[in-house]
């Protein structure tokens, strides 16, 4: 894979079933790739595609993972930088606000945005307990896409595994990490 040039740890989500996946993290030692965590995983009801603003599907292709977020305080990583969720927390959603598909901490966003913190209540509605952006900025492909804690629930366009192997995950990943979402295992080696 291409990306393996510049990258650390590498998630591949292949696409397994309708709004089904398989996450793996690999991780660089040396020269050599290890594989370090297996997970099944939710992603959009429209599967791993071209995506857009409401597509509900997982935008396919190659993402770098830029931060972490989530309810606790701190999370464990391996340098990715973390963010906690404040009450004025928003992930702008709304194609003509200036601040489109980026974090805010805001006093109020409209109802075309992602209010973070309500989605760190008790399960099922506690997606973003821990959670990883995939950075997909200036792709015209939608926004708010994340790997995240899963319920029982295909994701609007993100991808969820459980939180046990969220925390897996999270802890390993550095400021080189990357995710690569494919339809099938043979379209990794496009990227």
């Amino acid at each position: 894979m291409r990306v393996a040039q510049k990258a650390q740890q590498i998630v591949t989500v292949v696409q397994d079933g309708e709004s089904t996946a398989t996450l793996k993290l690999w991780q660089k030692q040396g020269d050599t790739w290890r594989n370090i965590l297996i997970s099944s995983s939710r992603i959009g009801n429209g599967g791993i595609g071209n995506s857009h603003e409401g597509s509900s599907t997982t935008p396919k292709g190659v993402y770098h993972l830029s931060f972490a977020f989530g309810k606790g305080a701190t999370a464990q990583t391996a340098g990715m930088s973390y963010r906690q969720i404040k009450p004025t927390s928003y992930w702008i959603e709304d194609q003509n606000d200036r601040q489109y598909n980026t974090w805010q901490d805001r006093s109020w966003a409209n109802n075309k945005n992602e209010h973070l913190i309500d989605y760190t209540k008790a399960a099922p509605h506690n997606q973003y307990e821990l959670a990883v952006v995939m950075d997909n900025q200036g792709q015209n492909n939608g926004s708010g896409f994340f790997i995240h804690v899963k319920n029982q629930w295909p994701t609007e366009g993100c991808v969820s595994i459980s939180l046990s192997d969220m925390r897996t995950l999270v802890s390993h990943l550095g400021t080189k990490a990357y995710v690569v979402d494919v339809q099938n295992q043979a379209q990794l080696k496009n990227y």
